[in-house]
């Protein structure tokens, strides 16, 4: 009964690190490529960082549709509801996703119009 306690804070200490691994993993990632960056940009601040890059563009909606990878939320906020980022709507031409591997980590950046303008990652982090 007394080990009860010991493996409880065991298992919330390590649910903590990943929390803060993610963060920290999160917030490096957006020093490397901050908000608004190029694709092209993007990509090679990536490789630069032996990340393995590839790029899948979508020019319409109906495009991103009937793509795998497709998420409803996303395909109403981006195509939609896009605001450049002085908070002025712009018109949607197309939308990119830049997805870049490593041993460690797997990103997926989205773009609007060649803008980075968010992202997602997977794995232990970097």
């Amino acid at each position: 009964m007394k080990l009860l306690p010991f493996i409880l804070m065991l298992a919330l200490v390590g649910c903590g690190s990943r929390e803060s691994r993610d963060k920290q993993t999160a917030q490096q990632i957006r020093q490397w490529v901050p908000q608004w960056t190029s694709l092209q940009t993007t990509r090679q601040i990536m490789e630069q960082h032996q990340f393995t890059c590839s790029i899948m563009s979508y020019y319409s909606v109906a495009q991103m549709t009937n793509s795998p990878d497709k998420d409803d939320r996303e395909l109403d906020s981006v195509w939609t509801r896009f605001h450049d980022q002085k908070g002025q709507p712009e018109t949607v031409t197309n939308v990119t996703h830049l997805e870049c591997k490593s041993a460690d980590c797997d990103i997926i950046f989205m773009l609007a119009n060649d803008k980075m303008i968010g992202f997602r990652f997977s794995g232990p982090g970097l």
